[in-house]
């Protein structure tokens, strides 16, 4: 075989320069080919490559279809040889013009054929000029491989890293749409966590522990995973902790005998009797006593009740759901908790969003309980303002859904019109004026400030403007002369005197 000409040695160089500079894999290999012809002589240059289960074809610029090739690079990519014809060649897998040579070799690393380099150049070529044209073929496969191969394994296994994330998901998205129901209200990514999170652990016999502030909707997550668990036909039994003294917390969770103290003239059946097939639903568990803590371990343990002033145990199948506000790893320090209740009970916990971290399903449930009031009234129909719905979006709202839905419950019944406006909404979640933009120049926050004086102190007064002058140290014609002057809306402050406050 006949060195490396000097054309051949650029061609090269310049393969080296183009696959350091990076980019796609079919960029890479378009530019190579392309590089190829030219640099070369060649009438075209084609890669086949092994991508994704089939065999991708790249020709460059050549107007020739790269499928007329398939055969033949397919045959070198499943041999691992080199291949050659020219157009009088008794072997004909290729359709070749008349006075023309297709010449191609594997691309191999490791012993592994991915892909195929191909070359068609004019002319016949004899026995060494093959021989020649093959080793530089194959050369520039070696130079080429290693760089290809790892730039296809990136492509293939960020491929598979797509295909799992499409499939997560519609895990994901077929699970929300599985512990979806009717009476939980949003669409935010926080609420639809809760839903995923339902129909995670509804089918199983999990305890749950549902974590949320005062208001935020737990009952309502304790009744969907009842309603999706292998218990829905059995009973839903909820009883709060915290709302009994422990003498009668006791008694209504595990039932009594006849006499066992002073008034229990019959038998009876504890919560945990009642829910036997069904959900148990504990709200506020961390207010149990230690000694109710301790009676309850065992029925969790043992899944069996002992009456109060009895010595019979009751076997009972009780799926237990129970939840809180209060931090419960705090009172697991102060020793206000049993740490063996704690780690029973605490098996899939639920954190139940507040309303302030799902601001976006605000107006969905806006909707949900203007649409309840329509039934509840008798009405015709309810709707809101825009400037109503800001102020709603932008207050804290500490009762969570519990306080919007009392607050939606008494605006439709304040509205003369049935269109909800700002007037109709309680005095504590309208914005102050410190919300508003800041001014800029000193004329701009001098009047900034007296008008954010007189809103705060009218807010103080309750609207009674002839206070409000008083507790300015100013007349109340300079008081109303502000007003009309800072364009205050005085009906901000009338519901406060009409509601008798």
């Amino acid at each position: 075989m006949s060195s490396i000409n000097l054309t051949e040695m650029a061609f090269l160089y310049s393969a080296a320069r183009r696959i350091a500079e990076g980019g796609g894999l079919d960029s890479i290999i378009t530019t190579i080919i392309n590089q190829l012809a030219e640099q070369l002589g060649l009438e075209g240059g084609i890669f086949a490559i092994r991508r994704e289960g089939s065999i991708s074809l790249f020709n460059g610029k050549s107007n020739e279809s790269p499928e007329l090739y398939r055969e033949s690079l397919e045959r070198v990519i499943h041999r691992g040889m080199p291949f050659s014809q020219a157009g009088f060649s008794r072997e004909k897998l290729i359709s070749l013009a008349p006075g023309m040579t297709f010449i191609a070799v594997p691309l191999t690393q490791d012993g592994k054929t991915s892909g195929a380099i191909g070359a068609i150049k004019r002319g016949i070529a004899n026995r060494d000029e093959l021989e020649h044209e093959a080793l530089f073929l194959q050369t520039v496969a070696e130079l080429i491989c290693g760089t290809l191969l790892t730039r296809l394994q990136q492509e293939n296994s960020l491929s598979e890293l797509q295909v799992e994330n499409a499939e997560l998901k519609r895990t994901i998205f077929r699970l929300e749409e599985q512990g979806r129901c009717a009476t939980i209200i949003g669409e935010s990514a926080a609420i639809r966590t809760v839903f995923r999170e339902i129909a995670q652990v509804a089918p199983a016999d999990s305890t749950v522990i549902i974590r949320g502030e005062t208001g935020s909707g737990k009952e309502l997550v304790a009744r969907a995973i009842h309603e999706k668990s292998m218990y829905h036909s059995g009973p839903f039994v909820a009883i709060n902790c915290g709302a009994l003294p422990d003498t009668l917390l006791e008694s209504e969770l595990f039932g009594y005998e006849k006499g066992a103290f002073t008034g229990a003239l019959t038998a009876r059946g504890g919560r945990f009797e009642e829910a036997d097939g069904g959900t148990l639903f504990l709200d506020e568990i961390g207010e149990l006593s230690l000694d109710a803590q301790t009676r309850l371990l065992r029925v969790i343990q043992e899944r069996v009740v002992q009456r109060i002033g009895g010595g019979k145990q009751v076997p009972v199948k009780v799926r237990l759901v129970c939840a809180t506000n209060r931090d419960l790893e705090k009172a697991l320090k102060d020793g206000l908790f049993r740490e063996d209740l704690y780690y029973r009970i605490n098996v899939f916990p639920i954190a139940v969003p507040s309303l302030r971290e799902r601001p976006d399903d605000i107006p969905l449930l806006v909707e949900h309980f203007m649409t309840k009031a329509v039934h509840s009234h008798h009405s015709h129909g309810y709707a809101i303002d825009s400037e109503a719905m800001r102020a709603l979006i932008d207050y804290s709202w500490p009762g969570n859904v519990r306080e919007l839905a009392n607050t939606i419950e008494r605006a439709t019944l304040v509205t003369p019109s049935g269109k909800i406006g700002i007037a109709h909404l309680p005095f504590h979640i309208l914005p102050t004026m410190s919300e508003h933009p800041k001014p800029t120049s000193l004329d701009e926050k001098v009047a900034e400030f007296e008008k954010k004086l007189i809103f705060d102190a009218l807010k103080e007064c309750r609207g009674n403007q002839g206070k409000t002058a008083l507790f300015l140290d100013t007349t109340k014609r300079i008081l109303l002369y502000k007003i009309n002057k800072y364009n205050i809306d005085t009906r901000l402050f009338r519901q406060k005197i009409s509601d008798g406050r």
